[in-house]
């Protein structure tokens, strides 16, 4: 994967199935896509650079963790590029968030406007720089309505700071081509969001200092994955057994729901009234009965099948929308008492696509 003409052309999808397989240059590569806007949002909440650095590489750590475990959680699109690029932009900013309260609960912080004039923010970090942080957030979340091509030339020009030649060159296309294309991105994103054109391209583009933290951060999750994989193959010689796949344990499941629904949704799913009771089973610091363990394999079950045809996102509204399987229930409601019922539900939602 060292030649960028040869990876250019990759989707997001094509990667995130490289790392499901272990391809670690193929995290890498999507790091290098997509680091910017996980970085703006993990600075925007905790307003601490050095946590933030920190926070990206659990971000990419924790992604290929769950895509190396649990490879069909992520969803196979039909459509492509540019649905596959939404539901990752938006399963990033997830669990960015998620880490975020988890890891700094005593930092985390959403401004409530991102032109709002009055935030608390620290004094050694500017109310400007977090309102950039923040609309460049946003127009991540822009880019993805963008067409492929469109967004794939604004990646190139605008957040890696190519010029026009040598992106053509990459994409095979004209310098007047991906400068036509680089017009229309900038447009449709104005369009989108408000902002003009040369404010977008200045919000996108990362600063030295965060270049820097980008690469720090980077060369620390590639150090954490080495660690990991010189540990795993350690155990495995140490203690040779059967080749069996791992059920996992009570505390992995809360942890992977509390990621990819919160402690809330997850709690209403399994019927408890406390939510910080998901937070204690994820960390392993209290155990759910027998019965609620069941639930729990029960919900972790069915966001899996969910996940293999829709985004985190629409998952968590699937859980809380009335369901006509269901006679106009919301499973998340079903779910505790009715759990066959609520798995043949998600099985209609996959089967009808």
């Amino acid at each position: 994967m060292d030649d960028p003409r040869s990876t250019t052309n990759l989707t997001d999808a094509d990667l995130i199935r490289r790392v499901a397989e272990g391809e670690t240059g193929a995290l890498e590569l999507l790091y290098d896509r997509s680091a910017w806007f996980v970085y703006a949002n993990a600075f925007r909440m905790l307003h601490d650079r050095s946590r933030a650095q920190d926070l990206v590489s659990q971000v990419y750590f924790s992604f290929w963790q769950w895509q190396s475990s649990y490879p069909g959680a992520w969803r196979r699109h039909p459509a492509g590029y540019q649905e596959e690029r939404s539901a990752l932009t938006s399963w990033l900013l997830t669990l960015t968030h998620s880490l975020a309260i988890r890891s700094f609960p005593d930092l985390f912080h959403i401004p409530e406007s991102r032109f709002a004039d009055d935030l608390d923010v620290p004094r050694d970090v500017r109310k400007e720089e977090v309102r950039q942080a923040t609309l460049r957030v946003l127009v991540a979340e822009a880019m993805d309505w963008l067409p492929a091509s469109q967004r794939h030339v604004f990646e190139l020009r605008a957040v890696q700071g190519l010029n026009a030649q040598l992106v053509a060159e990459r994409l095979e296309r004209s310098p007047k081509a991906v400068n036509d294309l680089m017009y229309r991105a900038t447009r449709n994103l104005q369009y989108s969001i408000g902002l003009e054109p040369e404010e977008i391209t200045q919000v996108v583009a990362p600063t030295e200092e965060e270049l820097e933290r980008l690469r720090l951060a980077k060369k620390t999750l590639i150090t954490e994955i080495e660690d990991y994989l010189r540990h795993s193959r350690s155990e495995i010689q140490t203690n040779p057994g059967p080749a069996e796949v791992p059920q996992p344990s009570v505390v992995e499941i809360s942890k992977y729901l509390q990621d990819a629904l919160g402690p809330r949704l997850t709690a209403l799913t399994v019927g408890v009234s406390d939510a910080r009771e998901i937070v204690s089973w994820a960390r392993g610091e209290l155990e759910p009965d027998a019965e609620i363990a069941q639930r729990l394999r029960n919900v972790f079950r069915i966001v899996q099948l969910l996940l293999m045809v829709e985004t985190p996102q629409a998952v968590r509204a699937w859980f809380l929308g009335m369901n006509p399987v269901l006679a106009d229930r919301a499973p998340a409601m079903a779910l505790a008492e009715e759990p066959d019922l609520v798995e043949q539900a998600a099985r209609t939602l996959v089967a009808n696509g």
